[in-house]
């Protein structure tokens, strides 16, 4: 239970942190991929689809690469651990939405646990709004917001801190399945399966099933899936499951922050 623990909070940080900059400008990016010469098709990662011998690309840009690329889109993202006993558990999701012309974004985090040793349930919820140098954050406790204003250098730090922990979504030999449209944004659809399960360990694999959508025109993951699940006795099954979906893409929204956040501000002030 330790080690998962230490695991979704890795995955805490990294959502965390890829909120604290959601809303960067698109120019920068642009700039960068201008400047950047286009990569061959190994070092891009590029497979032929048998219709045509069409050449698609497999290999998604990291997570907040290809977020930062977008006006506006809700990200949810899904992770759930259970075993080696069915009351042994951890899920952890959050869903992330993103304004750029409104320099704002917004996080909501769900944490639930529980273990064989401590079969009572835990469960919170926290928020994370910026809009611009504005930041306030909240859970599902009334009187637990507290409201802050950085300044331009903190923030560009923050930007940093995001940029050093950017994801990318685990993927192996990718099997290209076809061209579809997913969540109204024109993808490639790949299936993979992870190597080495039970190798060393000598647990039976179960199931090991991975498959994603990738955008056509930017790169980007558009949904994402992967089931693993290995056994070392009947009673015991480890059990890894994650979900991703972009949607919304470039769907125009305001952000804003509630009362009780301006509630925070006037304390503090």
């Amino acid at each position: 239970m330790k080690q998962k623990r230490i695991l979704l909070m890795v995955v805490v940080i990294l959502l965390t942190s890829l909120a604290c900059g959601l809303s960067q400008s698109v120019s920068q990016q642009n700039e960068d991929s201008s400047s950047v010469d286009k990569p061959t098709q190994e070092e891009s990662g590029g497979i032929f689809s048998d219709i045509g011998k069409k050449e698609v690309n497999s290999q998604p840009v990291s997570l907040n690469k290809g977020l930062s690329s977008l006006d506006y889109y809700r990200m949810t993202i899904e992770v759930e651990l259970i075993g080696p006993s069915q009351q042994d558990v951890m899920r952890i999701k959050s869903t992330m939405e993103s304004a750029q012309p409104q320099d704002a974004s917004f996080l909501a985090m769900e944490n639930y646990s529980m273990s064989s040793d401590d079969p009572e349930a835990d469960t919170n919820i926290s928020y994370i709004w910026t809009i611009g140098n504005d930041r306030c954050t909240g859970s599902d406790e009334p009187d637990d917001y507290s409201f802050d204003t950085s300044e331009p250098d903190a923030k560009e730090m923050a930007d940093l801190v995001r940029d050093l922990f950017d994801m990318n979504f685990m993927i192996e030999d990718p099997q290209f399945v076809g061209e579809e449209s997913m969540n109204g944004i024109q993808t490639n659809h790949f299936t993979f399966q992870l190597s080495g399960l039970g190798v060393e360990s000598g647990a039976t694999v179960l199931a090991n099933q991975g498959e994603y959508w990738l955008a056509v025109d930017g790169d980007y993951m558009v949904r994402y899936s992967l089931l693993v699940q290995t056994s070392s006795s009947p009673e015991k099954i480890n059990h890894l499951k994650v979900f991703a979906n972009l949607e919304e893409v470039n769907v125009p929204r305001t952000i804003s922050m509630p009362q009780a956040c301006y509630d925070a501000q006037n304390n503090e002030e």
